[in-house]
């Protein structure tokens, strides 16, 4: 019954009526005596005497068909006014929280929403210790109503894979009819929330990649206007500095996809807009310079994940997107022990290689990229060597050759290049072509 003063349900004992169990009253058996007593019976037509109790008398509210008609219909209305009470929760500013507030205050229980494997994500704001509870394997307990330390726990879920609400209430949730309906009913509601959410958060995520690509294309400077307002529309501000990251997978049997995956979560993790793109084996994601301004924060994203990362340079206009894409590729192909290189870590030679085609400079160069191909021992020692500074016995130490292998090596470079080493122009092709080589 629900008290109106309080606001809570109360759950009456169940009491027996007549047709439902045993009868009211129980007639005493016959005898073939006559009751002995010293007054002469009674005559059939005397009135009624009213001194001892009626059948009727003894009945009390709710012991009668139509008083548990009554009842449930009572609490028919209760469940629909919270029902009720849960939908009006979903315009709230944080619908879970205002979920679980109003089972909490409507049914006088603890509730929380535990995620699919039964970890606590919220509660109603209780100090109710949920941890404490221990409810174990929560897929196999979902649907019922399990025992606890601290009173039975009802446990609703929609769907497989969708969060789980949870109730406790000191005997209330196994004995109220109305705990089940509610959180079968509000689990109905929070994974309808997280279906609509997810449906826009994948046309959040396609609108912004398509920017995105068009971003990477050159345009003219009306269209470009139009994308980059639509860009900010989306959280995307130029003018507060945007760059470029670049993934890339680490092990071979991880999916570009996976990849893709994992960037969303971390920069999702972030709080960051962002747009993400595919581009054969790399993920190209268009995110707010504050978001990967520190190298920690990215390295975070390559422990959590088996993925490479490099990062383009600051940009300020929409048409420096594309240069910093750029630059956050060939960041992220370059053969490093780091996990994360950024714009900055590059070396002006690199910088030059992914500002120069090396393809436009192929008559000139293709001599040295053939002697290096073939020669992989004077190639070796050629890179140490530049490493080095030019330095011999460095060279020697890094190589672990005795100096004089290392003189006998670049003597055999000079003659089969015709150059000297130590010359300027000879140390920027070797620059150019080693880089190139190393980036293939």
């Amino acid at each position: 019954m629900f008290e109106a003063e309080s606001g809570r349900l109360q759950v009456l004992p169940l009491r027996r009526t007549p047709g439902r169990g045993t009868p009211a009253h129980t007639t005493p058996p016959r005898t073939s005596e006559p009751p002995r007593s010293s007054e002469p019976p009674r005559s059939t037509d005397s009135p009624r005497s009213t001194d001892g109790p009626r059948p009727s008398d003894t009945q009390g509210p709710g012991d009668t068909p139509q008083q548990d008609l009554a009842d449930e219909l009572q609490q028919a209305t209760e469940v629909i006014r919270l029902q009720q009470s849960l939908a009006s929760a979903l315009t709230q500013d944080d619908p879970e929280a205002a979920i679980l507030r109003t089972l909490a205050r409507g049914l006088d229980v603890h509730a929380a929403l535990l995620s699919p494997t039964g970890t606590v994500r919220r509660t109603s704001g209780s100090t109710f210790d949920w941890s404490q509870v221990g409810l174990g394997d929560v897929p196999r307990f979902v649907g019922r109503t399990v025992p606890t330390l601290f009173g039975p726990c009802s446990l609703s879920q929609h769907a497989p894979g969708m969060p789980v609400v949870a109730m406790i209430g000191a005997g209330y949730v196994r004995s109220s009819p109305l705990a089940r309906p509610l959180g079968r009913f509000a689990a109905a509601l929070l994974a309808g929330r997280l279906r609509v959410d997810a449906d826009r958060r994948a046309r959040e995520a396609a609108a912004c990649a398509a920017l995105f690509e068009l971003a990477l294309e050159p345009m003219e400077r009306v269209e470009g206007r139009v994308v980059a307002s639509q860009l900010a529309g989306h959280g995307f501000e130029p003018a507060t500095g945007l760059t470029v990251l670049a993934a890339r997978a680490r092990r071979s049997d991880m999916r570009v996809e996976d990849v893709r995956a994992d960037v969303a979560a971390f920069l999702e993790g972030q709080a960051a807009p962002h747009a993400t793109l595919v581009r054969e084996d790399v993920v190209l994601a268009l995110v707010p310079l504050a978001a990967v301004s520190e190298q920690a924060t990215l390295r975070r994203l390559t422990r959590a994940s088996s993925v490479r990362v490099g990062v383009g340079r600051h940009c300020t206009t929409l048409e420096q997107v594309r240069r910093a894409a750029d630059d956050a590729l060939l960041c992220v192909r370059l053969e490093s022990d780091d996990t994360v290189t950024t714009y900055d870590d590059l070396d002006l030679v690199t910088t030059l290689l992914s500002e120069i085609p090396m393809d436009s400079l192929a008559p000139k160069v293709e001599r040295w990229r053939a002697f290096l191909a073939e020669n992989e021992s004077l190639r070796e020692t050629l890179v140490a060597y530049l490493d080095n500074d030019l330095n011999v016995g460095r060279t020697a130490q890094v190589l672990g050759l005795h100096p004089n292998s290392v003189r006998y090596r670049l003597t055999r470079c000079e003659e089969m290049l015709q150059m000297e080493l130590r010359r300027s122009a000879t140390i920027m092709v070797l620059h150019l072509v080693l880089a190139d080589s190393l980036q293939e």
